[in-house]
């Protein structure tokens, strides 16, 4: 699936993976019998797999002739080209048609982008757990990791991508857009390019995840010198975003990119919150769904000033072992070794797991809000061996 977005094109491909597997022929052997104790680590078979992986990939749609250079090379033959055709969808798709035709020599097969976007979110909500939460602020956990649910009907998704589009889903063939705003990741974007030396997107991102707000805000405890009790507004409440960067007297400013970044995220990420919460109240809707810069899925059932913060958290498949079928789990109460590969198993929701044996946890820390909470820096190595002896 090829996404071709105002800012960013996104692709979704999948591939085979090989892989080899050993089996010890341990259960064959009589335990009392002192030779074959000698010779059962000789006795093993291997066997061979394949699985599917998929991956997504982002470009820049400015730079789109790129982006269809990285699919002529690597995900098309060009041998095989002729009368195939491929899935495109998002304004891009009816914009760059010819451009991919005379390209890829590909048919475009052009999909509505929001039948699409409602598709996949009904399925993920439906079928697949732990790839929505929901955050609790100042809660304990604050994510909050929900499990599959077929009643996932009515809710409100809100769709962040250049634009805002706010969905209300009444069932898998009845949604209709009820609002939105022009203020989006395209404004966070453009606003910020003018406002800091970033270019890219992630670039802009990274930035703001390291800024501090405060120092660019004007917060309620600036103007009370505290909390405004009368109305329930708490001290660190921003009143004012930039308020800080007017000049005053007997004043000087020391914010820096990284806080003029992070400021801006937050002030459009408000003002979407703000906006989401009111349709929400019109439409007599308690869930939402959020896809923030068309990156992760959230289910959010309050707190919609909060959203900044979820933009930093990218949710990855999990395997949580507390969750196990009895079947599954009674098979491996013989095994001597369990190896953990991938953020999601390794890390996301076993770091601090412990095994009755011995345990092997190896991942590639992808996102920035995991990143920080272990101390570490994004694409640092997780290797951790466990013994129980």
């Amino acid at each position: 699936m090829y996404i071709i977005g105002g800012s960013l094109t996104k692709i979704a491909y999948y591939s085979t993976v090989s892989f080899r597997r050993v089996y010890y022929a341990t259960d064959n052997l009589n335990k009392n019998d002192d030779k074959n104790k000698d010779d059962k680590n000789d006795k093993f078979v291997y066997t061979y797999s394949e699985q599917a992986r998929l991956h997504f990939v982002k470009f820049e749609t400015k730079y789109i002739e790129n982006c269809l250079d990285f699919i002529g090379d690597n995900l098309v033959n060009s041998d095989e080209r002729k009368g195939k055709s491929i899935k495109a969808t998002g304004g891009g798709a009816y914009k760059y048609s010819k451009l991919i035709q005379d390209k890829l020599g590909l048919k475009v097969d052009k999909e509505d982008e929001l039948t699409c976007l409602i598709t996949g979110c009904n399925f993920l909500l439906k079928n697949i757990s732990d790839e929505a939460f929901v955050y609790n602020r100042n809660g304990s956990p604050e994510y909050e990791f929900q499990t599959a649910d077929p009643h996932v009907f009515p809710y409100m998704l809100v769709n962040i991508g250049s634009g805002v589009s706010i969905l209300k889903v009444e069932s898998d063939s009845c949604y209709e857009r009820i609002g939105g705003t022009a203020t989006g990741g395209g404004t966070f974007w453009g606003l910020g390019t003018l406002l800091t030396k970033a270019k890219s997107f992630d670039e802009l991102l990274d930035l703001a995840e390291k800024g501090d707000h405060r120092k660019a805000d004007m917060l309620v405890k600036d103007i009370y010198g505290g909390d405004y009790e009368t109305l329930g507004m708490h001290s660190d409440l921003i009143a004012s975003s930039f308020g800080k960067i007017c000049p005053r007297q007997n004043s000087e400013s020391d914010y820096n990119e990284a806080d003029l970044a992070r400021s801006l995220l937050f002030a459009i990420s408000n003002d979407i919150g703000q906006i989401a919460c009111l349709y929400a109240m019109m439409h007599n809707l308690k869930k939402h769904v959020i896809e923030p810069f068309q990156s992760i899925i959230l289910v959010e059932t309050s707190n919609f000033n909060t959203i900044q913060k979820i933009i930093f958290y990218v949710s990855d498949c999990s395997l949580i072992f507390s969750r196990l079928e009895r079947e599954l789990a009674n098979e491996l109460i013989t095994v001597d070794l369990i190896i953990l590969e991938g953020m999601g198993r390794a890390v996301h929701t076993n770091i601090d797991a412990e095994f009755v044996c011995d345990c092997f946890k190896l991942a590639i820390i992808k996102n920035r809000w995991l990143a920080k909470r272990l101390g570490g820096d994004v694409f640092s190595v997780v290797c951790k061996y466990e013994s129980v002896a």
